[in-house]
């Protein structure tokens, strides 16, 4: 079957505006994350061994835990204007993948060929995946789909899947 997509124009018509695409901007909203430390005047001046600067090395241990934050955003954040009274937060991939979503639970496990007929819808409707983003729950149970082929020798130090 063969598909001509182009636009046809009658012979002598006057020229028309062609097609186009309106363009719309696809929004989110800043998150602030913060982390108040505190250290005494006495502790910052204080020469301590093994620690070249105090507050810097309390900078680095609440680093993590905003990182943390930031990282789990993605899976967790709700789009949230703010105002003077609610601070704003941005949305993660719920606000922004509304298509090809599935959502199972426990009661009717999860299979192979769920992730199989998500992967063909997402083809289907003109992509191309290559990522599977999941919990942690899901992420076992795929796991467990592959794991009677795998094979390691007695002599490695490490394990692990990929596929």
């Amino acid at each position: 079957m063969v598909y001509i997509r182009t636009n046809a124009r009658l012979e002598g018509a006057a020229a028309s505006d062609s097609p186009f695409t309106e363009v719309t901007s696809d929004y989110n909203y800043s998150q602030i994350f913060q982390h108040t430390i505190e250290v005494s005047r006495t502790d910052a001046r204080l020469p301590m061994y093994g620690i070249a600067n105090v507050v810097d090395r309390e900078i680095d241990k609440h680093m993590e835990d905003l990182l943390m934050h930031l990282a789990r955003t993605p899976y967790y954040g709700q789009r949230k204007v703010g105002s003077s009274s609610t601070p704003r937060s941005m949305g993660g991939f719920d606000t922004w993948i509304s298509t090809n979503l599935t959502t199972l639970t426990s009661s009717p496990a999860l299979l192979e060929k769920n992730v199989q007929d998500s992967i063909q819808k997402c083809f289907d409707g003109g992509g191309n995946p290559g990522l599977l983003v999941c919990n942690s729950w899901a992420k076992r149970k795929i796991a467990d789909w592959y794991a009677p082929y795998v094979k390691t020798e007695i002599d490695e130090k490490r394990g692990g899947v990929t596929i």
